[in-house]
């Protein structure tokens, strides 16, 4: 491929949010003198590289990436904060399924607030939320989700930690991005997985 073709057809999609074949054929065959054959040949390789997508027949748009920034709930800043007052030396990650659900195509919802820490200090955590009242379960399988667990209420899952957990800081962005959801990106620096 051209880089220079290329170029003017990615210029073009950026000032153009929709655009047809015959109005890039038009800019391009002044600007680089390209044929419609070998335009259809670049928009069919861009749209195989996710650059450009096809939004009709003949019509193509730059493929925008979407910013992922959830926003806690006010109950999963309340279980962090218990935690971390009560709990200062365990490692653990809390987070809301909620900004998992769209990832998870098979489910409707998916309000369950997750808590992961430390393996020797799990059932320590799910006692002290128990204590508190809330709806807990400690390592729930398969079978005791699908029999007992309504996703459509708010109820807290803890889990084991994974130890090789991802934990990095972006410290510039205010992020935190944690292993248990492939790239969860918790905004606020609330909710550090795995705390050192």
């Amino acid at each position: 491929m051209s880089n220079k073709t290329t170029t003017s057809i990615l210029e073009y999609a950026e000032v153009h949010r929709d655009f047809s074949m015959d109005d890039l054929f038009a800019y391009l065959h002044e600007k680089v003198g390209i044929s419609k054959s070998s335009l259809s040949w670049y928009l069919f390789k861009l749209v195989n590289e996710n650059v450009l997508v096809r939004t009709g027949r003949g019509t193509y748009a730059k493929v925008m990436k979407q910013v992922f920034s959830p926003q806690p709930i006010e109950e999963v800043k309340e279980v962090y904060g218990l935690l971390q007052s009560d709990f200062p030396f365990a490692k653990f990650s809390v987070y809301q399924g909620d900004i998992i659900a769209p990832l998870q195509h098979h489910l409707s919802s998916n309000r369950i607030i997750y808590v992961e820490t430390d393996r020797d200090s799990a059932e320590t955590v799910f006692n002290f939320l128990k204590d508190r009242n809330h709806d807990v379960y400690l390592r729930p399988d398969k079978n005791m989700i699908y029999r007992y667990v309504d996703m459509d209420s708010r109820v807290i899952f803890v889990k084991n930690l994974v130890s090789e957990a991802l934990a990095r800081s972006i410290r510039r962005a205010y992020a935190h991005v944690g292993k248990t959801v492939s790239g969860y990106i918790e905004r606020y620096g609330l909710f550090l997985p795995a705390r050192q």
